[in-house]
């Protein structure tokens, strides 16, 4: 986790954070918060594993500890910070990473099922992290052998990052991020992409 909410949800005494204050550093490519900035202490690691012949596993993460924080843990952005951060753990050969995922009274939950038995008329509920785990399988692929590289597009601008992925060596999709939004539409993203050189695009 790159952070915790468990001096609000369990009164420790510790500093109580503020989600709309740090929310921000969740909502850049290298923020405090950034899936960029938790992969760094783990590198060593995923060096060893592979020297090896051993796969590491990311376990039990999310946007925060003692559930989350309401607000940030449940909105858009944490979506797009879960995607961030499940491709960094790829380009940094994580094999893989697992969301936590709790009861009903968290906040950073994939999903969450109707209180005991009321899922004939109450449903079940998708939240953001939900999204980020499926558009970062889809965009990483079934294969198992997956390579995915940080593009630093944008001249590695912390708020537009972009992944390619390949299969084989060849590559076969590109994952774009504008953590930007404005009414004005000025911070809309173009992008043009060239495969092997061909300026097409």
């Amino acid at each position: 986790y790159p952070t915790n909410n468990c001096a609000l949800q369990f009164n420790t005494g510790g500093t109580i954070l503020d989600p709309q204050t740090i929310f921000i550093d969740f909502l850049t490519h290298t923020g405090q918060y950034s899936g960029n900035n938790i992969i760094q202490k783990f590198i060593n690691s995923t060096n060893f594993a592979i020297a090896n012949g051993k796969r590491l596993y990311m376990m039990e993460t999310n946007t925060a500890s003692c559930g989350g924080f309401a607000g940030l843990s449940d909105s858009f952005g944490a979506a797009l910070w879960g995607i961030d951060y499940a491709f960094q753990l790829a380009v940094n050969n994580f094999a893989g990473g697992m969301l936590h995922t709790s009861g009903q009274s968290v906040y950073y939950n994939p999903f969450t099922p109707p209180p005991t038995n009321q899922s004939t008329y109450h449903q079940w509920t998708v939240g953001p992290t939900y999204y980020a785990a499926l558009a970062s399988a889809e965009s990483i692929g079934p294969s198992n052998g997956t390579q995915v590289l940080d593009l630093g597009a944008n001249s590695g601008s912390e708020y537009t990052p972009a992944y390619a992925f390949y299969e084989n060596g060849n590559p076969v999709r590109v994952g774009i991020i504008n953590y930007v939004t404005d009414p004005s539409g000025a911070s809309d993203l173009q992008v043009q992409i060239a495969i092997g050189g061909s300026g097409i695009g």
